[in-house]
């Protein structure tokens, strides 16, 4: 017999014997040795009843007891759950089966800016940023109605209009009959980790100095060049140069002047190339460039007009300075079948231009690098 009906019985009798209900007590004790929380409703002595039935003369007292350990055990249950709900770090949604919100934690409010009175019974698209698509909600509500949960990231909007991204997990909750009753969602904002891991990718795959991409976007891009190549012909070149007499002026100079002189040859290549051809950093005064081409004998083109744009002076704090390149041109598939052995054998070329003399441009596998003084501008590229 539950408590609530073990009392419920004991107050139906007290009644019918027109006991005094405010003469009734109830009390509760806890069994330490095993662990049980009992609860018992007491009444007053009840004159004519006793031990020796009811024509016998004395009083006895009705009590009823029950089990309430498991009440109590699911009582700390809920104000555990409270407790955790309240202040757990992750945000906490939770709506009905219409998707209206009915609760959220302090973490929501502090992330989104919205409190639990301002979100109470609207639907959670009012934090929509307007970065996806209806197309995605779509993809994302039937997967959470299909499988029971969704996880993934998403950009949301605070109250204050301010965008951040979040990673969430909805989950479903079905009743006993397999409809669902709550969604629940947990999120946390990942802006500032997202911020983060751009840049730090941002510093992996560009220069610094020069801000062009490094040898590790060159490599990438390389490859998949390589990969697209062998799909639709598309001829693939690196062209790798050296400047000439940079050391020279470097160690004259100083190296303020050395890595301003480096970052007006990166802005100069950059803008005398087209936007659609590569131009990298490799390290030191070495810079590579991919030309996007549809011939390989373009990338000659290329090479003739890197060493006619370096021939007007820079001037870099009343310095007028003058350099030229060493270039060495590697072709796929014939200087090489991957990125590494093209950007090796392409700087094997551009050694054998730099014994010559420098200032000029070497396909490996020639014999000898071209007459400079037959080199000409080429019409259009």
């Amino acid at each position: 017999m539950s408590s609530d009906h073990c009392l419920a019985k004991a107050i139906t009798l007290y009644a019918g014997l027109e006991a005094d209900a405010e003469s009734c007590t109830e009390s509760h004790a806890t069994d330490a040795g095993r662990g049980l929380s009992a609860a018992a409703f007491i009444g007053p002595p009840i004159q004519g009843l006793s031990d020796s039935g009811p024509s016998a003369s004395g009083a006895a007292t009705l009590a009823c007891m029950a089990d309430i350990t498991a009440h109590m055990n699911a009582d700390q249950q809920l104000r555990l759950c409270s407790l955790v709900f309240e202040n757990a770090t992750g945000a906490i949604m939770v709506t009905d089966e219409r998707n209206n919100i009915i609760a959220v934690n302090q973490a929501f409010t502090h992330i989104t800016g919205y409190t639990q009175a301002e979100v109470a019974g609207k639907n959670p698209r009012l934090l929509s940023s307007g970065r996806h698509p209806p197309e995605f909600y779509r993809t994302l509500w039937n997967t959470v109605i299909d499988t029971g949960q969704w996880q993934g990231e998403i950009w949301n909007r605070r109250k204050d209009g301010s965008p951040y991204a979040e990673w969430i997990t909805i989950t479903a909750l079905f009743n006993g009959q397999g409809r669902i009753t709550y969604y629940v969602g947990i999120f946390s904002a990942v802006t500032q980790h997202k911020l983060a891991a751009e840049h730090s990718d941002y510093l992996v795959r560009h220069d610094m100095l020069t801000g062009l991409p490094s040898r590790v976007l060159l490599e990438d891009r390389l490859s998949q060049a390589i990969l697209l190549t062998k799909r639709d012909s598309h001829p693939v070149a690196i062209l790798l140069l050296n400047l000439d007499r940079f050391k020279e002026i470097n160690d004259r100079l100083g190296p303020g002047i050395g890595d301003l002189l480096l970052q007006q040859v990166a802005a100069r290549l950059t803008a005398r190339l087209r936007g659609i051809d590569t131009v990298v950093r490799l390290g030191k005064d070495e810079f590579v460039v991919m030309p996007h081409m549809r011939d390989v004998r373009e990338a000659e083109q290329v090479a003739i007009k890197i060493l006619t744009a370096l021939t007007r002076p820079f001037i870099i704090h009343c310095h007028e300075l003058h350099i030229s390149a060493s270039i060495g041109i590697g072709c796929y598939p014939g200087d090489g079948m991957d990125a590494g052995t093209l950007i090796m054998n392409a700087g094997k070329a551009m050694y054998q231009v730099k014994k010559a003399g420098g200032n000029n441009y070497f396909f490996f596998g020639r014999s000898t690098p071209p007459d400079p003084r037959k080199m000409s501008k080429p019409a259009s590229y």
